[in-house]
């Protein structure tokens, strides 16, 4: 049996063990997918004991992302634009880093018909997913403003830097006609009340929020009572998950068998 883990901290609110676990059984493939609780303290020693076992790959959540990117013997050149790791395959025993998360936010929005050529994007939050996700607007042909409480952290990853303040957010918001969160805010139990004005989005502007627990965010939530388009974080969870499936098994990802368990496991 192959391993496949999540490394995380925390890693076991996550969703990704039902979904790929569901996929393995689904295909008859000889993987078991389990969600490390790996404190940053821990990283480097808990790469070093993976190498040593029948370890397949894994995937990398917060807060290593970026931690992890110097740790790969070798790393794609997607992930290295984004300067974040989210998918390490184990092969001939070498750790090759990768970046499923642009893929899984262009899927997100393709799937629910969203052009991003040409579009006005606000992207919330600084980290390794907003990272990706201003590249995915980049090579979609975009253009975008990044919002975070630290205005350098937005600076590195896009030339519109906004503060985290009501203001300056208000005028970010007009004429935005996509708007993604990427900020950590809100995976908690304890989420906060939603700070985007989303009343100063334009009527038609669509809203994705990578956030899947829970599901209806205030975000969310906001944009909906205004009749806006919405997209849910499992969304990008279930395409981000299947190119990883790909990276380590070389086969054809069961996508409904995959939706379907992320849909079970939140019931």
């Amino acid at each position: 049996m192959k391993l496949v883990a999540l490394l995380g901290w925390p890693a076991r609110q996550s969703l990704s063990p039902a979904m790929h676990n569901a996929a393995f059984r689904a295909l008859g493939l000889p993987f078991e997918y389990r969600a490390l609780d790996v404190p940053p303290t821990r990283l480097v020693d808990e790469l070093l004991e993976l190498r040593q076992r029948e370890f397949a790959g894994a995937n990398v959540t917060l807060p290593h992302k970026q931690a992890v990117l110097p740790l790969c013997d070798e790393v794609d050149e997607l992930a290295l634009r984004v300067g974040a790791v989210n998918t390490l395959v184990h092969r001939d025993r070498r750790l090759v880093g990768r970046n499923t998360d642009v893929g899984g936010i262009r899927q997100a929005l393709e799937e629910a018909g969203v052009d991003l050529r040409g579009a006005r994007v606000l992207i919330l939050g600084s980290g390794g997913a907003a990272r990706a996700a201003a590249v995915a607007v980049h090579v979609a042909g975009g253009s975008m403003a990044v919002v975070a409480r630290e205005v350098d952290r937005a600076a590195s990853i896009a030339k519109e830097a906004v503060p985290w303040e009501d203001a300056a957010l208000r005028r970010a918001a007009r004429g935005a006609r996509v708007v993604i969160n990427a900020a950590a805010a809100g995976m908690a139990d304890q989420v906060p009340p939603c700070e985007v004005p989303v009343e100063c989005l334009p009527a038609d502007a669509v809203v994705l929020d990578l956030v899947y627990r829970p599901l209806e965010t205030p975000l969310l939530a906001a944009a909906r009572r205004l009749g806006l388009r919405t997209i849910d974080g499992t969304r990008m969870l279930l395409h981000q998950g299947a190119e990883s499936f790909l990276a380590w098994t070389g086969h054809d990802p069961p996508l409904d068998v995959m939706d379907e368990a992320i849909a079970a496991e939140l019931r």
